[in-house]
């Protein structure tokens, strides 16, 4: 019986091994899919998508200040038909606007 309890006890191939097991089945869960990958390919695609969301902000700032052009240019329009055309350009960019933020939003 005590030849049974000493082979736990001493540190042989049983015990080591399953030590072993247990301390890479907790490395797998600590980094979970990582674990596979490199850590600077996850960088590396997430700075692209900072680049390109830094791009989008570009464009809604030049679309900004084109709206702010147009409101400023519909001070002074005084026909009907030149401020319906105005109206529609910025309507059309502000619909730019939104689609770009809900974009970017996501």
């Amino acid at each position: 019986m005590n030849d049974l309890l000493s082979k736990t006890f001493t540190p042989g191939k049983g015990s080591n091994y399953y030590v072993d097991l247990k301390l890479e089945s907790m490395d797998n869960l600590e980094l979970g899919d990582m674990a596979a990958t490199d850590p600077n390919s996850n960088l590396a695609i997430f700075f692209e998508e900072v680049g390109g969301i830094k791009d989008e902000m570009e464009q809604v700032q030049q679309l900004l200040s084109k709206l702010q052009g147009a409101h400023e240019e519909s001070k002074t329009i005084h026909k009907a038909q030149a401020m319906k055309t105005l109206r529609e350009r910025m309507d059309h960019d502000v619909d730019e606007v939104l689609k770009k933020a809900k974009s970017m939003k996501a």
